[in-house]
């Protein structure tokens, strides 16, 4: 009687090694798409997050000086993190005084404060004729929504 030959050899086969490496890859090319919206949406939240503080505080200071015009050499009441009018949390505060032209992708990272300028119903900053210098609109660029958006007084 003739007794089965038994294998010595141990492993994975090739099938096995094939579909692991198939299963590794689907994982990092999920990882590949889910990382970039997730960055592009924290950024989106920061700059959000900062202009509304930006709009809180120079609501407070035309509250508390409705006389005076609002710059960044006047606005004293920082919030949070901001070192000063020009720097907020590590983003560019750019301050300008009428209509803003259309922002870019170009323009993340950066915050635009326009004096004597509204918001649009659009979101963009506009200043039609006869705005007051105690208006203003606060500006920046949402990577998620790749669209201005705009809050203001």
């Amino acid at each position: 009687m003739k007794t089965p030959i038994k294998s010595t050899k141990s492993g994975f086969t090739l099938i096995e090694i094939v579909i692991v490496l198939a299963i590794a890859a689907v994982i990092i090319g999920l990882v590949f798409l889910i990382v970039p919206n997730a960055q592009r949406s924290a950024r989106d939240t920061k700059i959000q997050s900062n202009s509304n503080a930006l709009s809180s505080s120079i609501e407070q200071f035309i509250a508390n000086n409705p006389s005076t015009t609002v710059t960044a050499g006047t606005l004293t009441n920082l919030p949070t993190g901001c070192t000063s009018a020009t720097s907020c949390n590590g983003l560019t505060v750019t301050w300008a005084t009428g209509a803003l032209t259309d922002l870019s992708a170009t323009s993340g990272s950066k915050i635009y404060i326009n004096t004597g300028a509204v918001c649009g119903t659009d979101g963009k900053v506009t200043a039609p004729s006869g705005t007051p210098a105690s208006k203003y609109a606060v500006a920046w660029w949402s990577e998620s929504g790749a669209t201005q958006k705009c809050i203001g007084n």
